[in-house]
């Protein structure tokens, strides 16, 4: 049995009733049937992401490193991000050395996976080197 604001009595199945008329019978009480977000929040926290990446976006390589690290710890969690940052910055250096081969040479002293291309290029040369 429920109690109305009124006072009054209600049978279990007469509130069901009631509650199936102001939610529709096929939600089974519920406000929003169905799989996915909530309709009424996906917008709004759509909004908010965006907000918070293009925050993140402009923060420079070594802002974000420090970030990461106020929020999680030295070194602790995020572990992709890092190495993707990591790899910013090696990328960044290298672009600055502006020798030949700068990209290979800089994934092999960071001890980091080398692209394809980069890898390729390094096992073409040592196998010039080899035949020389």
């Amino acid at each position: 049995m429920q109690h109305t604001n009124t006072g009054q009595l209600i049978l279990k199945g007469e509130y069901m009733n009631e509650m199936k008329l102001k939610l529709g019978k096929k939600s089974g009480g519920r406000r929003y049937s169905g799989r996915g977000p909530r309709p009424d929040l996906y917008e709004l926290r759509k909004k908010e992401a965006l907000e918070r990446n293009s925050e993140w976006a402009k923060l420079t390589p070594l802002q974000q490193l420090s970030a990461l690290d106020t929020r999680l710890g030295k070194d602790t969690g995020a572990k992709r991000q890092r190495t993707r940052i990591a790899t910013l910055l090696s990328s960044a250096n290298a672009k600055n050395a502006s020798v030949a081969g700068a990209p290979v040479q800089a994934a092999q002293e960071s001890s980091e996976k080398l692209k394809s291309k980069d890898r390729r290029e390094l096992e073409r040369d040592r196998a010039r080197k080899a035949t020389k």
